[in-house]
């Protein structure tokens, strides 16, 4: 009996693992021809989703959400996954990246989560697996019914800024492109997440005829962020942030018009 349940967890782990590669690269490819989104190397991708899903899955159901924060899970990691399987996903991030392949210590990847100085060609795969980690919080949160919502662009999870909002239904909400935790800002209109403002001639969108995906700004505070605004089109919150960078393309053009005075364009 117990061999049928293990099996089974298994089979329902192995499925939730491929439903997160099939959905981010599915979200990708209808975005590309939409909005000019220039793809990373979607084989790279897979398998660094499907690397970080292995993370998320062997943490499911393992953190104490009440008592462990984001550093706390960090430097638990050796505890949570076990210090053989860290130093193997480790090794098998950087090799991913084509770096060389190097184990690690919990103590070390909070180290890298706390630092602004990282050498992507040292240790860009231990990022990797930092974000595999915070993840791993993230869904355990959503997972559990814990939500959020305020006027801010910095993540309650994590702690990292957002610039990433993604419009659904009447609400729009913030996506960290860290952990991928989401939160709601504002409903009804979009609400500058950094400082507030709900003023029209403050806050404003930059995008084409279409109004799938657009730039916002705030002419209070000086911060602009990426909106995507196509509420028929599911897009899953780890697909997000790559897919909103598409939005780049409109920043001359805010630029140019902020310089002039406009409040908006588009």
């Amino acid at each position: 009996m117990m061999g049928i349940v293990r099996e089974l967890n298994e089979a329902a782990r192995a499925q939730r693992i491929r439903r997160r590669v099939s959905e981010l690269v599915r979200s990708l490819m209808s975005y590309k021809s939409l909005h000019k989104l220039d793809l990373p190397d979607l084989e790279k991708v897979k398998e660094v989703e499907r690397l970080q899903s292995e993370i998320i899955e062997d943490l499911r159901g393992r953190i104490d959400v009440e008592r462990c924060d984001a550093r706390c899970v960090i430097l638990k990691s050796g505890e949570l996954l076990g210090r053989e399987k860290l130093d193997g996903y480790c090794r098998r991030a950087q090799s991913l990246l084509g770096l060389e392949p190097s184990g690690c210590s919990p103590e070390d990847l909070a180290g890298l989560a706390e630092t602004t100085s990282i050498d992507p060609d040292k240790t860009g795969g231990l990022l990797l697996v930092v974000q595999g980690l915070l993840r791993g919080l993230s869904e355990e949160l959503k997972r559990q019914g814990y939500s959020w919502s305020g006027i801010s662009h910095r993540c309650p999870v994590c702690g990292l800024e957002s610039e990433t909002m993604v419009r659904k239904g009447d609400g729009y909400y913030m996506v960290c492109h860290m952990c991928f935790f989401t939160w709601l800002v504002s409903r009804g209109i979009p609400v500058c997440p950094r400082c507030g403002s709900t003023v029209p001639l403050e806050v404003g969108i930059f995008t084409d005829k279409s109004r799938r995906i657009g730039l916002g700004f705030c002419s209070r505070c000086g911060y602009s962020w990426r909106i995507l605004l196509d509420q028929y089109m599911s897009v899953p919150d780890h697909a997000a942030p790559l897919i909103a960078l598409g939005a780049e393309r409109f920043r001359p053009a805010m630029e140019k018009a902020l310089e002039k005075g406009l409040e908006e364009w588009g």
